[in-house]
């Protein structure tokens, strides 16, 4: 049993290297102290020997059907039940790259607001109208919806602060990975951000994907050939989704160059050189 001011949650099937890279950045960004949760669905997440405490890694099935933040889910509960507290809980997926320091204290202020108890980038899509395809399960579920009208906005589900106040409703009422959560047919963004109204607490969207707000760049993959490479934005931004979908760039040689910037061994690739047409064969040409 301890307290932390953040604990970050991270649920991978992908193996150890973004797992490592994830858990060494959020160690050089973190200002304050925390603690870091890896759910590895795929039984084979190893840490670097030199690396031994400050995690823990729980391991599940790769097969269940649950989407990765629910599986999230499982290691918010791990810490309730080992009386890991802390005063927020940020879950984000193995996509995510962590560009500057601070990812956590910009945040504390706002989370330690009454009732503010959810956090993440507006989502550009807009669910309401599948709001009602999805009541039969908040009924088994037991969740307040029947007075309950879902607006446009939900967060995106690639990276998101909970207040401790509502992990801890959550895990009272059983919603931190409910039974039957592979039936879940959305996103888990538009789960998570009405789970937050209905259960009374304010949900702030932190810019959205057409206008991106520091410290997050988040877009979908969808969308990937519009995003711009993670080093080439202001250095207000601090965390970067997705680092697989970048044009011209492999999430390899993103997060080897990052791992530069913060100090640590890195692997070496060719640097991007101008380069020269031959010699044109023939007279030049002349216009007239």
């Amino acid at each position: 049993m301890f307290d932390v001011d953040t604990v970050y949650v991270i649920a991978t099937r992908r193996g150890s290297y973004p797992a490592q890279d994830l858990v060494q950045s959020l160690r050089w960004s973190s200002l304050s102290s925390h603690y870091t949760v890896i759910v590895d669905r795929g039984k084979d997440v190893e840490m670097p020997k030199g690396l031994t405490d400050g995690y823990t890694i729980l391991t599940i099935d790769a097969d269940t059907g649950i989407q990765d933040q629910f599986v999230a889910g499982l290691g918010l509960k791990w810490c309730i039940d080992n009386g890991v507290r802390a005063k927020q809980y940020v879950v984000l997926d193995d996509r995510c790259l962590v560009m500057q320091r601070g990812l956590d204290t910009w945040a504390l202020e706002h989370m330690q607001k009454t009732q503010v108890g959810l956090l993440g980038v507006k989502d550009r899509l807009n669910y309401e109208d599948a709001y009602q395809k999805v009541t039969p399960l908040m009924d088994r579920w037991e969740m307040p919806h029947l007075l309950f009208t879902p607006g446009r906005q939900t967060v995106h589900e690639a990276a998101f602060y909970l207040s401790a106040s509502l992990v801890q409703t959550l895990f009272d009422k059983n919603l931190l990975v409910p039974d039957g959560a592979d039936q879940w047919p959305l996103p888990y963004g538009p789960f998570i951000s009405w789970a937050a109204q209905m259960l009374g607490y304010f949900q702030v969207g932190w810019g959205e994907m057409d206008q991106q707000m520091p410290p997050f760049y988040v877009n979908h993959t969808k969308h990937s050939r519009f995003q711009p490479a993670p080093h080439i934005l202001n250095t207000q931004f601090k965390l970067y989704f997705s680092v697989r979908h970048v044009p011209g760039y492999s999430e390899e040689r993103l997060r080897e160059s990052f791992k530069r910037m913060r100090g640590e061994e890195a692997k070496v690739f060719d640097p991007v050189k101008p380069t020269v047409a031959p010699q044109p064969v023939g007279p030049p040409t002349t216009v007239e």
